[in-house]
């Protein structure tokens, strides 16, 4: 459900779930996120789930956040699903919503860092089931023959690169 179409409660407090990803360049990803969005929306206690990308990818997690603020939401959580993560996302993190939070200005819903995936005691289960249901995949075609060692990157006078990592795509990286 889009932010736009949920009403302002009155004097309930309104809980977010953002799911936070590192980037997505194609369609299927943000289908997959939205799907889980969807899940994380039907949670208990949960009135709007959606996502928000660190590096690459709309909408940011900046976007994401300023849109729940607008809405008015009262507690938002972050649901990092990246494994493994660095110590230094936490503080990293915390730091960008500090600063995202000074630049706006402005109350800010409490926005709270759920604990990674690897610390969840339900991953073992989730894993042995993954492991289970590995019977019923596809296997992998061996190759016919092998490629040539080298880059694949044809020979060129002149490269342009675009940094691609989230302070550059805050500053508008991601639409070049």
């Amino acid at each position: 459900m889009p932010i736009a179409e949920i009403e302002t409660a009155s004097s309930q407090p309104k809980r977010a779930v953002v799911l936070v990803a590192k980037s997505a360049f194609a369609a299927a990803p943000y289908r997959q996120m939205q799907r889980l969005a969807d899940l994380a929306a039907a949670l208990p206690g949960v009135d709007h789930a959606s996502f928000g990308f660190t590096e690459q990818g709309t909408p940011s997690l900046r976007e994401a956040l300023v849109a729940l603020r607008q809405a008015e939401f009262s507690d938002v959580l972050l649901l990092p699903l990246m494994l493994p993560i660095e110590p230094s996302f936490t503080a990293w993190l915390t730091r960008s919503l500090r600063r995202w939070q000074a630049e706006e200005g402005g109350a800010w819903p409490n926005v709270r860092i759920a604990q990674g995936l690897a610390d969840s005691p339900l991953l073992p289960a989730l894993m042995a089931e993954l492991v289970v249901g590995a019977d019923v995949a596809a296997p992998v075609p061996p190759l016919e023959k092998l490629a040539p060692e080298g880059s694949l990157v044809p020979a060129q006078k002149r490269r342009v690169l675009v940094c691609q990592g989230g302070p550059c795509n805050a500053a508008g990286a991601d639409l070049i």
